[in-house]
């Protein structure tokens, strides 16, 4: 019952009807306005039951990307680097739409991301 229930929520979201459409997956799919409508970098999770089911959602879902490339490699420029770097939160347009409150955008890491940090600069971790 409870995979029956995620499938509902993921297929609400995309489906074979948004096939072709210039859409993304929107955060918490269509059922509330917190997250502005925004595309968030995350639809990567829901791949794996696309790619089984129905893969001709990942193939336009990854569209969705590509036609955003060019914004992608403009962002990655300006921030020093090669290649693309997608926003955490995108605009229909492909623009970085997070807020500065969730994105330093200085570091271009959101609080607390520790990935991008050497082992010694890494705070310990917690112990129960």
């Amino acid at each position: 019952m409870l995979l029956r229930f995620n499938m509902f929520h993921l297929l609400q979201a995309v489906s074979p009807n948004s096939i072709g459409l210039d859409i993304g997956v929107p955060a918490r799919g269509w059922t509330g306005e917190g997250y502005q409508g925004h595309i968030f970098w995350d639809e990567l999770f829901i791949f794996p039951f696309f790619n089984y089911r129905l893969p001709e959602i990942t193939r336009s879902l990854l569209m969705y990307r590509y036609r955003r490339l060019d914004e992608a490699r403009a962002a990655a420029a300006a921030a020093g680097y090669k290649g693309a770097m997608f926003p955490w939160q995108s605009g229909s347009d492909g623009s970085e739409e997070t807020q500065a409150f969730n994105l330093n955008p200085r570091s271009q890491h959101w609080v607390p991301d520790n990935s991008y940090r050497t082992p010694s600069q890494r705070s310990p971790p917690i112990r129960g």
